[in-house]
């Protein structure tokens, strides 16, 4: 999208956003005015309307229906909570939960439709009538409040007392708040359960291989745990720099989190800031494996995975994300003329007297220009 488009859209926006609210704010006005007009036709006060959840209670006197169907409000909020708590991490769970909540809108609009038809008849209306205040309440509710239709009362006359609408109502907003709060309750503990953890250990975007759990060592990117002296432990390689890592005590060296089998600790070191090799007094090590007839004495690494000892030249592929190292010998490579390029703008990455390399592989049989 251009800036034009996106100038034009913005405009467009500003203009209707004023107008939508205005639209809004009318109907909202219109609703609440024929509401109390609703209730004035059945006598009641104006204001009555206004009050939450005791209005609702008052509707159903209007409309000739036991006070006590209020009661159907905090069996549906039962319903909204046990869909919470059986909506687990499961098939089944996610299958009960679905069915929970069929039920609880099934149930909400079975019972608003009972009321409203029951409102249209107590004011002289065909049944039908309940359709609109339900699904076009600002329709059908300013032609109820301001239209012809007087207030006949319902063939069922209401004998609850004033009492029965205020216990109703006391359980109404009982069971509504602790809806409330145990849905609260429940999108806390899960966006608690299902957040990144803050520990750098557990973190994709952890500043280190290797942290200290306890009394244990663990590697960060497999979450695995080291059989490594907490106190004695080092990390040889810069997390932000490579994810190659090393790491070692006082008895054994890692690559990742496999131990090295046989590696001298004391005089074991990382070549080079990518962390592609390493050595002790008597081997080299591409990873955790030995780099066979190289001598930690003449061995020099190169970078971007090449190396060289005395007689021949390595490469290290590491596959896909890392993980599948293959060291390979490249058998064609002049050792003492072979180098690695260090900008990233040329079509291959090492070179010698007679050939190009990319990723370890011979590309052209001509030397640099």
């Amino acid at each position: 999208m251009d800036a034009t488009a996106i100038e034009s859209a913005l405009l467009v926006l500003f203009f209707l956003l004023p107008i939508v609210f205005l639209v809004f704010l009318y109907v909202l006005g219109v609703m609440l005015v024929a509401t109390a007009m609703v209730y004035v036709k059945a006598g009641r006060p104006a204001w009555l309307s206004l009050v939450p959840l005791y209005s609702f209670v008052e509707l159903l006197d209007i409309a000739g229906i036991s006070v006590w169907w209020g009661l159907v409000v905090p069996l549906l909020s039962a319903v909204s909570i046990a869909g919470l708590f059986v909506c687990a991490d499961t098939t089944l769970g996610f299958c009960i939960s679905l069915l929970l909540d069929g039920a609880l809108w099934g149930g909400v609009f079975g019972f608003m439709g009972y009321l409203y038809y029951h409102l249209a008849r107590s004011f002289g209306e065909n049944g039908w009538y309940a359709v609109g205040y339900l699904f076009l309440p600002f329709i059908f509710f300013p032609l109820l409040g301001f239209g012809s239709a007087k207030f006949k009362g319902s063939k069922k006359k209401s004998v609850d007392k004033q009492r029965n609408k205020l216990i109703v109502t006391g359980l109404i907003v009982v069971s509504t708040c602790a809806s409330v709060a145990v849905s609260f309750v429940f999108i806390f503990a899960a966006l608690l359960k299902h957040a990144p953890a803050t520990d750098p250990y557990v973190t994709q975007e952890s500043q280190t291989c290797y942290v200290v759990v306890g009394q244990y060592i663990q590697h960060v990117p497999s979450g695995a745990f080291l059989d490594a002296s907490v106190n004695s432990f080092n990390e040889l390689t810069d997390y932000t720099q490579t994810k190659n890592c090393y790491g070692e005590d006082s008895k054994t060296a890692f690559f990742q989190n496999t131990p090295i089998a046989g590696v001298n600790a004391p005089t074991f070191r990382v070549l080079g800031y990518e962390g592609f090799y390493a050595v002790d007094s008597k081997r080299v090590y591409a990873g955790s494996q030995v780099v066979p007839d190289a001598d930690p004495k003449n061995f020099t690494d190169l970078g971007y995975g090449y190396a060289k000892g005395k007689k021949t030249v390595f490469y290290v592929s590491t596959g896909a994300n890392n993980k599948d190292w293959d060291l390979v010998i490249l058998k064609d490579a002049d050792v003492e003329s072979f180098e690695t390029v260090k900008e990233w703008n040329n079509t291959y990455d090492a070179f010698d007297k007679n050939h190009q390399y990319y990723y370890g592989a011979i590309i052209a049989s001509t030397t640099r220009q």
